[in-house]
């Protein structure tokens, strides 16, 4: 899913047992927000499953189809990775953070003065290009800001229309110019 198409996702169930339904936003970013509703959802999990009200056993199994990591145990064992639950009434389950993709941004780079030789993207998604390579995300991040800080010249990548946007972790988010462009 490219992020252009990226909306926030919501998944919604409702049952005789939840006569108000039970609806979790998950967020594609997966988010503080998205990992909120997964804490939500492994607490009301944290039982066998025979025991989860079925809107609850419906929204894991969804999730599970999803791609979202499914683990299980009986109520003394330790947890173990399935690729296949299979939903046992007296086994225990959780779901793990849904894998995250990685695409680096991309640009048109014939567009792009040659003053600049790294495309870099934020943790906003905020992309700017630049003529020196960030040293790192301990060393040129913000502490907790998500961001990086920019010495010598930059501009704004994004204004660009042949910017692409890339997602996965925002550290891992640079982009050298290739040679000859």
């Amino acid at each position: 899913m490219s992020i252009e198409s990226a909306v926030d996702g919501y998944e919604g169930f409702a049952s005789y047992e939840h006569p108000y339904g039970l609806y979790v936003q998950l967020l594609i970013d997966r988010g503080s927000r998205g990992v909120a509703a997964l804490e939500i959802i492994n607490r009301d999990l944290a039982k066998p499953f025979g025991e989860v009200p079925l809107a609850m056993r419906a929204l894991a199994f969804a999730l599970w189809q999803d791609g979202w990591p499914v683990e299980f145990r009986n109520e003394r064992d330790e947890w173990h990775p399935t690729d296949q639950p299979l939903w046992g009434p007296r086994m225990v389950y959780r779901l793990g953070p849904h894998p995250e993709s990685f695409v680096l941004p991309s640009i048109d780079w014939s567009h792009v003065s040659a003053d600049f030789k790294w495309l870099a993207q934020d943790e906003s998604g905020a992309a700017y290009l630049v003529d020196r390579k960030p040293s790192g995300a301990a060393s040129c991040a913000a502490p907790g800001a998500g961001r990086w800080s920019y010495a010598g010249i930059w501009s704004r990548a994004d204004l660009f229309t042949s910017f692409k946007r890339g997602s996965g972790d925002w550290r891992k988010l640079i982009v050298q110019r290739p040679e000859g462009a």
